[in-house]
């Protein structure tokens, strides 16, 4: 019961006491929709959930065989009630045709544990099951310092199941794409313009991004990129811009930067991707005076983390001479790393000024992956002496 004090009908033994439970159960039979019916199991490796109307749908008692070994997936068709189950999550993602049960773990011969997730986002009684959340609805936003920054309304269109408008009133909030799937972030709707628009919203359709401002509708907002016909291409774009007077103003698309490279910052209230300081590992490979001389695995080591590389060169203290090229070679577990090698023209010290610049094969470096560097050969009349290796890159 709820409260101290319940509205329910109590059981007291004696007369009508089976009566009385069965009708308790009735009135509250829908809350039982798809939970498990342990009197409808029969076999080690099988689960039973309970029908009932859902979504204005009646669907059966239900028992399913499970697969053993492994994750079991039960979910209710929103269309007709079938409920199923499979070890793929194909369904149980589907947040638009199916309503998550349970999740059931299974070992070689029985079932080992299960979760009821009919309260989940996208469950039986969950937000996502709701047919129509309607309603304005308010969403925490922070500004682009990182800091919350109060809050942006919405309105929900049920027709189409979409946030429909935004209302932004706080300098600095980003709108943030999400996954397919979910998570953190905010997507911006694709729809029609709100029936009666009010200053701050903001919304898109096929032609470009919109808002209203000072009791007028302006856009397609273009950028430095263009036309904002799809403001949000990719998981991680951000929608930046600055607030005037009742509007959204000058919003632009801030495509996600290279993973391995870049970091979201902000320069003068502006949120802009910013270089990361690069990792760089220098190898010494003899020492500075004796002339080199040809040889595999000259210096072995391992990769204190694991690395996205992006330049390797090699430098000397005395530069080789000659017909043959100093050449050098760097292999990660036996394998090299390069299909076009380091080499030194004749007389320079350095990689970097090299005719035929090396090649790089293999860019991602494992963790505690052991390297080593090959000299495959010298220079023919001046061997050169003083090697370094130089790997370059970001920490993966």
């Amino acid at each position: 019961m709820a409260d101290s004090t319940s509205p329910i009908d109590l059981i007291v033994e004696g007369t009508g006491a089976v009566r009385m439970a069965n009708e308790n159960f009735d009135a509250g039979s829908n809350a039982m929709t798809g939970g498990r019916r342990a009197s409808g199991i029969t076999g080690l490796l099988k689960f039973a959930v309970y029908g009932g109307r859902a979504g204005g749908v009646v669907g059966a008692n239900t028992e399913v065989t499970l697969t053993a070994s492994t994750t079991n997936y039960i979910v209710r068709k929103k269309s007709d009630g079938v409920v199923s189950t499979s070890t793929a999550t194909t369904n149980w993602d589907d947040s638009t045709n199916y309503w998550r049960l349970y999740s059931v773990v299974t070992n070689t011969t029985a079932v080992t544990s299960y979760n009821d997730e009919r309260m989940s986002a996208t469950g039986l009684f969950g937000l996502a099951g709701a047919a129509t959340p309607g309603g304005a609805t308010t969403q925490v936003q922070y500004n682009s310092a990182g800091a919350l920054a109060g809050s942006a309304s919405f309105t929900w269109d049920n027709a189409n199941s979409r946030v429909n408008t935004v209302n932004i009133t706080t300098t600095g909030l980003i709108l943030t794409a999400a996954s397919s799937t979910g998570g953190a972030g905010f997507r911006l709707p694709h729809g029609a313009a709100p029936t009666t628009p009010t200053n701050g919203d903001l919304w898109t359709d096929t032609t470009g991004l919109y808002a209203r401002i000072n009791g007028a509708t302006v856009g397609p907002f273009a950028s430095a990129a263009g036309s904002l016909t799809n403001p949000m291409t990719a998981v991680g774009d951000l929608i930046v811009g600055s607030t005037v007077a009742g509007g959204f103003a000058s919003p632009a698309r801030l495509g996600i930067g290279t993973n391995t490279s870049d970091v979201l910052g902000v320069a003068a209230g502006t949120p802009a991707w910013v270089k990361r300081t690069p990792l760089i590992i220098p190898i010494a490979c003899s020492d500075e005076t004796t002339a080199l001389t040809a040889g595999t695995a000259k210096v072995t080591f391992r990769m204190p983390c694991a690395m996205a590389l992006t330049d390797v060169r090699a430098s000397v203290t005395t530069a080789p001479t000659g017909g043959t090229l100093l050449t050098v070679d760097v292999n990660e577990s036996g394998t090299t790393i390069l299909s076009t090698k380091l080499t030194f023209d004749a007389s320079e010290k350095t990689t970097t000024t090299a005719a035929t610049p090396r090649v790089i094969s293999d860019s991602s470096l494992a963790d505690d992956a052991e390297i080593t560097i090959d000299i495959d050969a010298i220079g023919s009349t001046i061997a050169g002496a003083g090697l370094k290796v130089y790997l370059i890159g970001y920490p993966a």
